[in-house]
C-alpha cells in the first residue's frame, strides 16, 4: 500500500535536491535553504530516535518558533510518529489526549508527561541526504491530532489519518496557491489550517515568510516581493491598520486569503484598496478542512441552499429546527479530509464518513451565484426586538470608533432567563455603555449594552479567534 508520507515530505526532499540554495523559511532575522530544512529534519529525526518516544501516543510539540516546531514535526512524522502541537495553556489536556511525550522549548514540568527539551545540536548533525528514507506508514492510522479553537467552550481533539492529513494538504495549497512564488503565512502553524498550508507550500517549492507581529509582516513583504498574504482576520485586521499608518511597499501582493472569523463587506473592501489585490475569505474547521473559498463562482447550486466547492467539500444551508434545506440558516459541510474524534487511539482509525454531514454550528446563506456567507455561530446570535443580530456585527460597528481598538460582545444568559449583552473594549479612552449605544445607533444599530468592562486585551484562542467563554469570564463573579 503507498505510503502518504510520500505525498506530504518527499516532495520537500526532490526540491531540496533539485534547487538546493532556494529560500524554504524567510525570517526577519535569517533565511534558512530548502537543503538546510532536509538537513535539519534528517538530523532531528536521529536525535529523536534516542528519546525512546512511545511509538503508539501522540507527541505532543511545544516549540514557539514556527519554523523549528515545523522541523520537529517533520521529523516525527518521517520517522512514523502521530504529532500533536500544544501550546502552554493546553499542556493540562496531555492526560486526556493520551500524551506521555512532549518536546518543549521551555521547562514546564507536568504530571505524567516526559518533557524532552530541544536542543539547537538535534538539527546540527552532519547528515548525509542520500540517507533519506520514510518510516513505513498506514494509511488509516491517526498521525495529526489537532485541537479545535475552543472560542466558544473547551477546544475538541479531532485525529486525521495519514490519508487524510495527505489529502488535506494538498488540497489546502490547491484552494490557496495559485502562481505565487512567495507566501506570507501569519496563521500558527499550532492551528490546523496553518499546518497544513506551510508542509503544503513546501511540496510546492514556495518561500514560506513567517512573522511574529504586524511590524515585522510589513518589513518581509517589501524584503522578500510577497505574492501572497494567508492570515487569521485578526491578523489581516491588524495588517490592515499598520498599512494605513506606515504605508509599506506592497506592490508585489496579488492575493491575500483570510479566514478564523466572518468578516464584514466593508473590512473585505477596505483589504482589497489597501493591498490593491483580490482578497479571499476562507472557510474552514479544524473538522472538515476548507470547505470554501470566497470566489462565488467555485461553489455549483444544486438546490434550495446546497452546493459543492469544488471536489473536497460539499455545503449545504438547512432551517436549524427543521433541517429543511433553506436559503439562509445552519450550515452544514460534507468533506473526504473529514476528522475524527480522537480519545487517546491511533491505531484502526477509520477516517470519517464523507457521506456524513457535519454542523460547525455557524449561520450562513449561499446565494444565487452560488456565493457563501457566513453570518456568525447558531449559538451566539442575539436577538433585539426580532432583529437577529450576530457578535461579529456588532464588533464590526464598534471597532469604527476612534477610541476602541478591539471588542468583543457576549450574550449572558442568567437562571432566571434574564439576557445580557456584555462588550469587552480595548481603547484609551473608558466609553460608558450610554456612549456605546449612541455609537452603535449612529451605525443605525439599535442595540442595548448592558455592560461593559475595559481590559488590555481580549481574550483570543490559539487561532487568534476570540474566544467568547472567555470573554463570559470577565463579567460572570
Amino acid at each position: 500500500m503507498a505510503n502518504p508520507m510520500i505525498d506530504i515530505l518527499h516532495p520537500l526532499y526532490v526540491h531540496a535536491r533539485l534547487h538546493p540554495e532556494q529560500i524554504a523559511f524567510a525570517l526577519v532575522e535569517r533565511a534558512i535553504t530548502y537543503r538546510d530544512v532536509v538537513w535539519h529534519v534528517m538530523s532531528a529525526e536521529k536525535a529523536i530516535a534516542e528519546l525512546s518516544l512511545d511509538p503508539d501516543r501522540p507527541v505532543g510539540i511545544l516549540v514557539h518558533h514556527p519554523v523549528i516546531h515545523l522541523i520537529m514535526a517533520a521529523a516525527l512524522m518521517k520517522g512514523g510518529y502521530a504529532t500533536i502541537s500544544l501550546s502552554q495553556q493546553r499542556l493540562g489536556l496531555c492526560a486526556a489526549l493520551g500524551v506521555v511525550d512532549v518536546i518543549a522549548d521551555v521547562e514546564d514540568p507536568l504530571a505524567g508527561v516526559r518533557t524532552h527539551i530541544y536542543q539547537d545540536s538535534w538539527i546540527s548533525r552532519k547528515i548525509d541526504l542520500n540517507d533519506w528514507s520514510l518510516a513505513p506508514c498506514v494509511p488509516n492510522r491517526i498521525m495529526r491530532v489537532s485541537l479545535t479553537s475552543g472560542s466558544t467552550g473547551e477546544p475538541k481533539a479531532i485525529g486525521h489519518t495519514a490519508e487524510t492529513l495527505s489529502r488535506s494538504i494538498i488540497w489546502e495549497t490547491f484552494w490557496k496557491v495559485g502562481a505565487e512564488r512567495v507566501v506570507l503565512c501569519q496563521f500558527g502553524v499550532g492551528a490546523l489550517v496553518g499546518y497544513d498550508l506551510a508542509f503544503g507550500l513546501l511540496r510546492l517549492g514556495r518561500t514560506v515568510c513567517f512573522s511574529p507581529d504586524g511590524p515585522q509582516s510589513i518589513g518581509l513583504l517589501s524584503k522578500y516581493s510577497v505574492d501572497l498574504i494567508a492570515g487569521s482576520t485578526g491578523q489581516m485586521r491588524e495588517l490592515l491598520m499598520l498599512q494605513r499608518q506606515v504605508r509599506g511597499n506592497t506592490k508585489s501582493v496579488q492575493r491575500v486569503t483570510t479566514g478564523g472569523g466572518p468578516m464584514t463587506y466593508s473590512e473585505m473592501s477596505d483589504l482589497m484598496l489597501a493591498f490593491n489585490c483580490k482578497v479571499d475569505d476562507i472557510y474552514a474547521s479544524t473538522e472538515a478542512g476548507t470547505a470554501g473559498i470566497s470566489a462565488g463562482a467555485t461553489l455549483r447550486p444544486r438546490a434550495a441552499g446546497e452546493g459543492r466547492f469544488v471536489i473536497t467539500s460539499q455545503v449545504k444551508i438547512v432551517d436549524p429546527v427543521s433541517g429543511a434545506p433553506a436559503r439562509e440558516g445552519l450550515i452544514a459541510v460534507r468533506s473526504d479530509v473529514m476528522g475524527v474524534a480522537f480519545e487517546g487511539h491511533l491505531e484502526g482509525g477509520q477516517g470519517a464518513d464523507a457521506t456524513e454531514w457535519f454542523y460547525p454550528g455557524d449561520l450562513g446563506a449561499i446565494d444565487s451565484t452560488g456565493l457563501l456567507s457566513v453570518t456568525g455561530r447558531v449559538d451566539e446570535v442575539i436577538n433585539f426586538g426580532g432583529v437577529k443580530l450576530t457578535p461579529e456585527f456588532i464588533e464590526a460597528a464598534l471597532l469604527k470608533h476612534s477610541a476602541i481598538s478591539d471588542a468583543a460582545i457576549v450574550r449572558l444568559t442568567h437562571a432566571n432567563g434574564r439576557i445580557e449583552i456584555c462588550a469587552a473594549i480595548v481603547g484609551p479612552s473608558p466609553l460608558t455603555c450610554e456612549e456605546l449605544n449612541s455609537w452603535l445607533r449612529t451605525q443605525d444599530l439599535k442595540v442595548s449594552i448592558d455592560r461593559r468592562i475595559i481590559v488590555d486585551a481580549i481574550p483570543r484562542a490559539d487561532s487568534n479567534k476570540i474566544a467568547r467563554q472567555g470573554v463570559r469570564n470577565l463579567f460572570e463573579i
